[in-house]
């Protein structure tokens, strides 16, 4: 069964990080325990972030703790498309012959403006490597992080 916890919006999770109603931590093990249980059947994060995301979310519980000031997306993590560049991590584009590519320097803009509000990437997620012929046949909302990206918005 899904936690509860992850079927509330991205914004939700934040407000229950800053109420102390669920710490950082606890929400990214949530998080990286559902992408453990459906990615062997899927295959749609073909990186897991497991290790920085959890150091992320340990700064994150302490700061508050500390009574620090919380930015919008403090301690929620989300998912990158394998086309987008996150610092540390190999940008393949879904292209076998980019595995091997050097690790990205930096973030994309828009990994560096979610890092900035306090989210944090747990995951690179799957894509074609080629474009479809067909634009109908894609699936909607393909983007993990479209829901942050409109939290980020309001």
């Amino acid at each position: 069964m899904i936690a509860k916890i992850l079927r509330e919006s991205g914004t939700r999770q934040a407000e229950m990080i800053r109420s102390g109603a669920v710490s950082s931590v606890e929400l990214v093990r949530e998080h990286l325990a559902r992408i453990d249980e459906i990615n062997p059947k899927l295959n749609a994060a073909v990186q897991i972030l497991r290790e920085p995301a959890l150091r992320a979310a340990e700064s994150v519980d302490r700061r508050r703790a500390a009574g620090e000031p919380m930015r919008p997306l403090e301690g929620v993590p989300f998912s990158v498309k394998d086309s987008i560049e996150v610092q540390g991590a190999v940008c393949s584009a879904g292209t076998l012959g980019f595995r091997e590519r050097e690790r990205s320097k930096k973030d994309a803009t828009l990994v560096a403006r979610l890092r900035d509000a306090g989210a944090i990437p747990i995951a690179r997620t799957n894509q074609h490597a080629v474009r479809p012929l067909d634009w109908a046949a894609m699936p909607p909302g393909a983007c993990g992080c479209r829901p942050i990206i409109a939290a980020l918005r309001a």
